[in-house]
């Protein structure tokens, strides 16, 4: 009785206590697999849906936030989005994202899933037509932010107002934001 005790306490209950943690173990394994196949379920009905898009669908989801930007396809926009209102843009200045490298050693600092590139460019225009040039900018379909807009008279201002301070002209430095999939 004293053998079959002592087997029980040195031998059975540490290789019982083992075989609780592992059953413990699996169900929380087996609780983090069946997460798992429902969230490739909800990317696989996503992946459905993204492929049931028409091409305008695409074209305008790739507009609105593509997957890079090409700094000169966008002055290009730029300027042509500005020629609406038959304005040119002066000093047009892009600034990319810096690339962001992971440092050996370190856990990296967590990155946005896009990138952000900054334009900024002068014109010069009476203040109706730089108001529908925002207008045309808030309403294009690309996703963009004016983060700041300067303005200043410009030199020929007293010599086109000649009694019509609407046909003033200033000059007017405006920085927009837009974005693009890493």
């Amino acid at each position: 009785m004293l053998l079959s005790v002592a087997m029980c306490l040195l031998y059975i209950a540490p290789t019982w206590d083992a075989i609780a943690k592992v059953q413990t173990e699996k169900a929380e394994l087996d609780s983090y697999l069946l997460k798992a196949a429902d969230a490739q379920g909800k990317i696989s009905k996503i992946e459905t849906q993204y492929k049931n898009f028409s091409t305008e669908q695409t074209n305008a989801l790739n507009t609105i936030l593509p997957e890079k930007i090409d700094t000169t396809h966008l002055i290009m926009e730029l300027n042509n989005l500005v020629a609406k209102e038959g304005l040119y843009p002066h000093n047009p200045q892009v600034s990319a994202p810096a690339p962001t490298t992971p440092v050996k050693g370190r856990a990296s600092a967590p990155t946005a899933p896009y990138a952000k590139y900054t334009v900024s460019f002068t014109i010069s225009a009476p203040y109706q037509v730089f108001r529908n040039l925002l207008r045309d900018l808030e309403s294009s379909l690309a996703l963009r932010d004016v983060q700041s807009i300067a303005f200043s008279s410009s030199k020929t201002t007293g010599a086109s107002v000649v009694g019509d301070p609407s046909l003033a002209s200033y000059d007017y430095t405006i920085t927009i934001a837009t974005y693009a999939l890493h």
